[in-house]
């Protein structure tokens, strides 16, 4: 009897200790960066990325960020720059130039880059012009290819066979994979990105042509990094701070940025140099007709990348705009 009583008192004892331990307050462990500047494990990682982009950034569990590739926006760059910089902790993964739509996981882990319109749609032509991949696509077809020695020469013809400036069996084909020449569909490209769940090199409907940019802003907003490609390097300092805490970029002082990667990859596909000031005011304008969304969320996005370049330079206490 006796021996019963105490190993009641016993377990009671025992009950109340595991009570009081699981009644203490939790704390948050205090986040550890190693001497890079870097977060040492997954935990810190989410607790940066919390604290610099707000409480409701989302982390993947993973830790994988997701590159969504849109063609000709220094995508191939950033996929081999991006990971130079990235803690060991984190992964870099694309999505093969798919649409955000059409790829799996959470935007809060997504990474994008965009591209000043006007230049972005002369890309397309000379990857389709040059590239031994644009060229298998559209030897087929009557893609304008007479003068190679001009990279910019056909350019205007393209440009027009896109929109009513190049008759109205032309505008009336364009939802057509084989109307543009089988290669890509400049008709707001990056937009479509954001809002189709189709493949955005060509277009399948006609109503694809002027998808809506509203929704298309509202997507990006939720994306966890947004570069530019018209600022790469500047871009590149901003991801580093991003997914580490910390940034070795810096103001030379020859006033030129100094990235903290070895060499930024310059992929150049086979594709002469070429410039849109090169390009004729009228083909511009017209270029202008078929990006007018994309205009929209391109400035969106500037917006967006400039404050976020400020808040970089005000947490890291570093100079990034130099000269």
């Amino acid at each position: 009897m006796r021996r019963a009583t105490v190993r009641v008192a016993l377990f009671a004892l025992l009950m109340m200790a595991l009570f009081a331990l699981t009644s203490l307050p939790k704390t948050q462990p205090a986040p550890h960066f190693g001497a890079d500047g870097a977060p040492s494990s997954g935990r810190t990682i989410v607790w940066h990325v919390k604290r610099f982009f707000g409480a409701a950034a989302h982390v993947p569990k993973r830790s994988t960020l997701t590159f969504i590739h849109i063609p000709k926006t220094a995508g191939i760059s950033f996929a081999k720059d991006g990971r130079k910089v990235l803690p060991e902790t984190l992964r870099l993964v694309q999505n093969h130039e798919a649409s955000v739509l059409a790829t799996r996981g959470p935007r809060g882990a997504m990474v994008v880059f965009l591209r000043e319109p006007r230049r972005h749609v002369l890309s397309q032509f000379t990857m389709c012009k040059y590239n031994p991949w644009g060229q298998r696509q559209t030897n087929h077809t009557t893609f304008p290819r007479d003068d190679m020695a001009n990279a910019t020469a056909g350019f205007g013809e393209w440009v027009r066979h896109f929109t009513s400036a190049g008759g109205g069996e032309a505008r009336a084909l364009d939802y057509d994979p084989w109307s543009d020449y089988d290669c890509y569909n400049p008709w707001n490209m990056q937009t479509r990105y954001m809002t189709t769940s189709a493949h955005p090199h060509h277009l399948t409907d006609a109503s694809e042509r002027e998808p809506n940019v509203t929704r298309a802003m509202r997507v990006l907003d939720e994306f966890f990094f947004v570069g530019i490609t018209e600022f790469y390097e500047l871009s590149l300092c901003a991801f580093e701070y991003a997914v580490s805490g910390a940034t070795k970029c810096e103001c030379a002082a020859d006033h030129h940025l100094r990235v903290n990667v070895r060499k930024e990859t310059q992929e150049l596909h086979s594709i002469p140099p070429h410039s849109i000031e090169d390009v004729d005011e009228r083909t511009q304008l017209l270029v202008d007709d078929l990006t007018r969304q994309d205009r929209e969320l391109y400035d969106h996005a500037l917006s967006r990348f400039w404050t976020m370049i400020r808040k970089v330079e005000r947490h890291a206490g570093v100079k990034l705009q130099c000269g």
